[in-house]
């Protein structure tokens, strides 16, 4: 039997053990347990019990957060309403964040209208009915966790373990893979397909971690150096990629020479990461990782030009890098797998302390929630005869939290499942349900139904269709101790669930439009007025000191092109084809790609800004990097505001002399600085300083150009 057949079957029996539980103990709305089932069934044993876990957590600050309002607000409709429409907004930018924690933060702010209000008239629970909740809540987690404990049981520990070990793999073939590009062989497509699944495989460890911990004993006890693993897989491939930006700037320079011992030392490297993946193989280490230094040889170095230098320096530095992360990494999996302890070298780390600076986006997805929230609740209160109100109110608060999650998806794909899954369950209530006697047919009727549901949408891509269909089905067949049928029951429920997705859909376009053109050209604009402040920022006067606000608007900044290429890549996913000109999306990929560059080498350039610098050199070329930096920003203005208006030669033009006279200057003063200077401490700083603002400058010239091959009037032209 197919892994699809097994979790369809689970699903669909703790589903009949949980309402036949629910109703054996007399207890109302035993749906709860219905829905706690079926948003609790993953993939694996473990995963579902931390999403049961969590489910639980959730439910009961919820509770607590419901109590707390009704003591504050028990006759104050407003206020109350405001209050709970707060603290849900607050659970659903938590929840649009990144947090291995966003399934307890959507049941905290899910269940908030269920447990506070109940009846046609909006009235205030009562302590036994959230008590009743939660109860039910547990009920459902606790059978389902059962099941898939006891039936077919598929463990996580051993998937999570290949996927780091997959990981390891991958970090090391893409080392030789760039180790190899800095030897002069020709790079391919294995390179960016290597970076594609490693990105991929790094943001899931952590939700795997979750759940492996409650399938093995040995990964519970080692849970806090399985996480040291994972951060520090997630450092190396950083660096690795700074790593690789570096390579493009070395040109054919023989690094043998210039850093005597380069071969051994990258070989090394290669061997460690291999030890590391034999090590979570199962396969003791044959020696340990011993220190190293590469060193440069002053008499090659004096041959090159001071910017030949800045990329040598660089190089060395990165793969410096590379060596500290991947000696911590081999003493961490050393310590997992009982291979002894390892010696960690002495680094000193600056802490990394900054302020807290809000998230645009995931502000833009809680307005959305938000509105789709007073939306529904304005038609409840002022509709006569509205249907079934907290259901509605319930299900549009529910859906918009998990669209606050998937952004780019518009409400409209909720209508067909919606309107499929509700005929289907509702066939089931009016003309099958009323010819049953008994839990033992009823019983059979719910395994059937939700085995079909189940089975038909495995798919990870149908999870939203599954989601709906089981909803329906629990919400339409109204099970209770006391059943009656009603043909209004059905009807009002098709109503207020149609309802509450166009609901959705008009808040997808206001007061904030999420369509995708919209917020793909609003997310590029941000992206360039960050790049634009940045660059201020680097050509300001080394020794000023910058105010509280500066710094908190450098860390805005900092995070928005940190986090905007790859949310672009989604959006720019769900550009219609017709919008991309000529070009289509191979074009708008390789711009993409360019501004994920571009990203990393502004962060690389604030970093050598921020390090100790070159004293009185620095002092000397400070007006140089200002004028420099003002020529850059001049073509970045274009880009942010109308980058349709940008004549790719002259910007080009612009930036390549711009640099020219930097180089020149840059040139005659380290020309007339001694080579003992030069060797320092401060002279390295420069090196590195100047190497960041050559690769800035490059990128910024690749990106215009790519630039142009965007039909931008197309993607702005209005539209419905």
């Amino acid at each position: 039997m197919s892994d699809r057949f097994k979790h369809a079957f689970k699903v669909a029996l703790a589903m009949v053990i949980a309402y036949g539980i629910a109703l054996g103990m007399g207890w109302e709305k035993p749906f709860w347990a219905g829905f706690a089932v079926a948003f609790c069934s993953l993939a694996t044993a473990g995963e579902s019990i931390d999403h049961g876990m969590q489910r639980i957590a959730g439910t009961l600050l919820a509770g607590v957060a419901t109590i707390v309002m009704v003591a504050l607000f028990p006759q104050d409709r407003w206020p109350f309403l405001l209050a709970m429409s707060g603290f849900i907004a607050l659970c659903t930018y938590l929840v649009s964040g990144v947090s291995r924690y966003n399934y307890l933060w959507f049941n905290a702010g899910f269940n908030v209208p269920i447990l506070a209000m109940l009846g046609d008239n909006l009235a205030i629970n009562s302590f036994e009915t959230i008590i009743l909740r939660a109860q039910e809540t547990a009920l459902g987690v606790v059978v389902y966790s059962l099941v898939a404990v006891l039936v077919w049981p598929r463990r996580g520990a051993a998937d999570f373990e290949k996927a780091v070990q997959s990981t390891c793999a991958d970090l090391q073939q893409l080392f030789s893979r760039y180790l190899g590009i800095s030897q002069g062989i020709p790079d391919d497509d294995t390179a960016e397909q290597l970076r594609t699944r490693l990105n991929g495989q790094l943001s899931r460890l952590d939700d795997q971690l979750g759940g492996a911990v409650y399938d093995s004993g040995e990964i519970w006890q080692s849970v806090r150096a399985w996480k040291r693993c994972i951060r520090e897989l997630k450092e190396l491939s950083q660096t690795m990629e700074r790593w690789r930006l570096g390579l493009d700037t070395l040109g054919k320079l023989d690094l043998q020479r210039l850093l005597p011992g380069h071969a051994d030392y990258a070989s090394g490297l290669e061997a460690r990461l291999a030890a590391i993946q034999g090590m979570l193989a199962g396969q003791a280490p044959a020696q340990q990782p011993q220190p190293a230094r590469l060193k440069l040889d002053p008499e090659a170095m004096r041959g090159l030009s001071h910017f030949q230098r800045s990329a040598v320096l660089q190089y060395r530095d990165q793969l410096a890098g590379i060596d500290n992360l991947s000696q911590d990494l081999f003493a961490t999996v050393s310590a997992i797998r009982g291979h002894g302890k390892v010696d960690r070298p002495v680094r000193t780390r600056q802490p990394k302390s900054s302020p807290w600076v809000p998230d645009p986006d995931r502000f833009a997805a809680t307005i959305r929630q938000t509105a789709t929230l007073w939306l529904t609740m304005l038609a409840v209160i002022y509709l006569p005869a509205f249907p079934n109100p907290v259901g509605v109110i319930a299900l549009a608060n529910a859906f918009a939290m998990v669209f606050a999650m998937l952004p780019q998806v518009p409400a409209g794909v909720l209508l067909v499942p919606t309107i499929l899954g509700a005929a289907f369950a509702g066939s089931l209530y009016m003309f099958l349900m009323p010819h049953l006697s008994g839990f033992s047919e009823l019983g059979a009727m719910i395994f059937v139904a939700t085995f079909l549901i189940s089975y038909m949408f495995h798919q990870p891509k149908a999870v939203l269709a599954k989601s709906m269909g089981l909803c329906m089905l629990v919400i339409m067949i109204g099970v209770e101790n006391e059943q009656t049928y009603s043909f209004l029951f059905f009807a009002n429920w098709f109503i207020g669930a149609v309802f509450f997705i166009l609901a959705m859909m008009f808040a997808w376009r206001l007061p904030v439009s999420f369509r995708p053109r919209d917020r793909f050209l609003a997310m590029m604009s941000r992206f360039f007025h960050s790049t634009d402040f940045l660059l201020s920022e680097a050509g300001t006067d080394v020794n000023s000191k910058p105010s509280w606000l500066m710094r908190w608007r450098s860390a805005f900044h900092r995070k928005e092109i940190s986090v905007l290429p790859k949310r672009l890549h989604a959006w720019g996913g769900a550009l219609p084809p017709d919008l991309l000109g000529e070009g289509g999306r191979e074009s708008l990929q390789s711009l993409l790609g360019t501004l994920q560059v571009l990203s990393d080498r502004l962060l690389m350039l604030l970093e050598a800004r921020s390090s100790p610098r070159a004293g009185g050199l620095m002092q000397e070329l400070s007006h140089d990097m200002r004028n420099f930096s003002a020529s850059v920003r001049s073509g970045v203005e274009y880009l942010s505001d109308a980058p349709e208006k940008l004549d790719h030669a002259v910007a080009v033009s612009r930036l390549e002399a711009s640099f020219a006279r930097l180089e020149l200057r840059v040139t005659k003063v380290l020309d007339e600085t001694s080579e003992a200077d030069l060797s320092s401490r401060d002279g390295e700083s420069l090196y590195r300083l100047l190497d960041a603002q050559h690769g800035v400058t490059k990128t910024l010239s690749e990106l215009a150009g790519k630039v142009s091959t965007i039909n931008w009037s197309r993607l702005r032209e209005a539209r419905f």
